[in-house]
């Protein structure tokens, strides 16, 4: 980490699924530590948008195995955390989003 610049970590799944050795909380402390502007987003989806998403990516996901993981995320949500809903933005708009919040 370089002073002055931005670091964005993007980890919407670690918490919840052991396949990704990335720990958020770490990242978290350390960029507390240091006294790095953490901004923290989340990008969500309403239920219909993610089933097509993940048809469309090869995914088959069973509706009880998507509601547990949608509620699952639900709880992780932090105080002061930016939600961003994709549903209906391409991603040059999300992108565009994105870029606002962070510049």
């Amino acid at each position: 980490m370089q002073q002055g610049q931005k670091i964005i970590i993007e980890g919407a799944l670690a918490p919840i699924v052991k396949i990704n050795p990335l720990d958020i909380k770490k990242f978290t402390k350390l960029a507390k530590k240091y006294n790095y502007q953490l901004i923290r987003l989340l990008f969500v989806a309403n239920e219909k948008e993610c089933i097509k998403r993940m048809k469309k990516r090869g995914h088959i996901v069973k509706k009880e195995v998507y509601n547990k993981l949608a509620k699952k995320i639900n709880q992780l949500k932090t105080k002061g955390e930016i939600t961003i809903d994709t549903s209906k933005l391409t991603l040059n708009q999300v992108v565009n989003k994105v870029k606002k919040i962070i510049l």
